[in-house]
């Protein structure tokens, strides 16, 4: 598969969902950008589905880790 297949798929951000669910996170009483990356994170979720109301349910967490040669120094 040639790479402009692979990359024919991926839009732009929707800056109109970000916008939507930044105002929804706006609304929650706590201070404004008061959960720091998890907004910024959440919002750019919502830029890339379309959708401002972000569904986490299935989730994963990667742990990834290399040596780069430490121990033997």
């Amino acid at each position: 598969m040639e790479l402009d297949a692979l990359l024919s798929p991926i839009r732009p951000l929707d800056e109109s969902a970000m916008a939507r669910c930044r105002a929804c996170w706006d609304a929650i009483a706590k201070p404004l950008d008061g959960l720091g990356a998890l907004e910024r994170d959440v919002a750019r979720i919502a830029g890339m589905t379309g959708r401002e109301d972000v569904c986490l349910d299935r989730r994963l967490v990667f742990t990834l880790c290399a040596d780069n040669g430490v121990v033997a120094e």
